[in-house]
């Protein structure tokens, strides 16, 4: 099995961005959540992140799991 990369707060900010870019708020190419992707690729959720429709509160989410200060 593959080893995950750790995810840190840059990580995480550039993925958001890129996946807002690219898909919007909603599901990717491949029908991925945004927590789906992260979850595959970094090994990180919050117990609402995986199913969740909304990039926006994933990324919320996971922000303040990662100790981020929220944006104002």
């Amino acid at each position: 099995m593959q080893q995950k990369i750790e995810l840190t707060q840059e990580l995480l900010s550039l993925e958001y961005l890129n996946w807002v870019i690219e898909s919007g708020n909603g599901r990717n190419a491949d029908d991925l959540r945004f927590g789906q992707f992260v979850f595959n690729k970094y090994g990180v959720e919050t117990d609402t992140s995986y199913n969740s429709e909304s990039a926006d509160k994933v990324y919320e989410d996971l922000r303040n799991q990662l100790g981020m200060p929220s944006e104002v």
